[in-house]
């Protein structure tokens, strides 16, 4: 009989709980940050590009300083290995986000009700911006 297929027969032992090779493995995160795992990744970045531009020039400053913030906080996390942290702070901010542009939007609603959807289409692009990048996480 061949010996390849005689070492595969064989049952294999369990190893013993004071096993070295068992102890010293280190446990993968569940949830890990990944720029490639999107298929799209590229063309969806370029869709969003302009909802965040219009955040930048219709929010103005208080919204490029929480976008800052949200970018600064971000990196320490990933300094810190806390993917976990990482994708809580950016969900809390873009919805920070969401609050400063309903109270920057009513006063254009109080110009014309029609604007509401504007500031619908805002929010809708929060929420696109926040789930491309939870497809980021694995």
């Amino acid at each position: 009989m061949d010996p390849l297929l005689q070492r595969r027969r064989t049952p294999k032992v369990k190893s013993v709980a004071g096993d070295s090779h068992s102890d010293t493995k280190k446990k993968k995160p569940i949830l890990r940050f990944i720029g490639t795992g999107f298929r799209y990744n590229t063309q969806v970045a370029l869709a969003l590009a302009p909802g965040l531009l219009s955040f930048i020039l219709f929010g103005g400053p208080p919204v490029l300083g929480i976008i800052f913030c949200i970018l600064f906080v971000v990196y320490l996390l990933d300094l810190f290995d806390k993917p976990h942290a990482i994708f809580m702070a950016i969900w809390f901010g873009l919805g920070v986000i969401n609050i400063v542009m309903f109270g920057r939007g009513i006063a254009l609603v109080q110009a014309s009700f029609v604007n509401i959807f504007l500031l619908g289409l805002f929010s809708l692009s929060v929420l696109m911006i926040a789930c491309w990048v939870s497809l980021q996480f694995k």
